[in-house]
Order: structure tokens, then C-alpha cells, then sequence
């Protein structure tokens, strides 16, 4: 769900924030029914729920876009009230 005054702020229209959520969520959905997940940590890479013995998921495909970040995605409230992320 878009947040519309953050939306406001940053000049950017609700209806297509919304459109490019529920893109994205049909994407994940899809991949999750073949067993697969995006991972956007330091590198964009598409991973299968399969690990070795090490812990570590088997890599299946890359994301070589630019336009991804990562981290814990910590987030909250600024001086304003407007969400803002780590």
C-alpha cells in the first residue's frame, strides 16, 4: 500500500507507486511458486530455496539492474513524519 503523504512529498503520483507494488508482488509471488526468491543485498542475484550443508543458497540467476538496494530494512518516522528507510 503506497504511503500518499510520502507519495506527496517526493512529487510522485499514488496510483503509480501502486502499480509498480503490485507488479512486483506478482513477480515475488510467481517466483515463490517455483522455489525461488530475490536476495538484494550487495548484488541483485535470484535464489532457490536449496542450501548446502554450508547454509548457503544456491544462486540460479543475477539482476544486473542498477535501481535495487539492500540491508535490514530498518525504517521509521523522520522529524516530519514522513517514513524514511535506513
Amino acid at each position: 500500500m503506497p504511503l500518499e503523504r510520502e507519495c506527496e512529498h517526493y512529487g510522485v503520483d499514488v496510483d503509480v507507486v501502486r502499480r509498480f507494488e503490485n507488479r512486483i508482488n506478482r513477480l515475488l509471488r510467481d517466483m515463490k511458486k517455483e522455489g525461488l526468491y530475490l536476495f538484494c543485498g550487495s548484488s541483485g542475484t535470484i535464489r532457490a530455496y536449496d542450501s548446502d550443508k554450508e547454509g548457503r543458497p544456491l544462486i540460479v540467476g543475477n539482476i544486473t539492474g542498477i535501481n535495487h538496494d539492500g540491508g535490514d530494512g530498518g525504517c521509521g518516522e523522520d522529524e516530519n513524519g514522513l517514513m524514511r528507510g535506513e
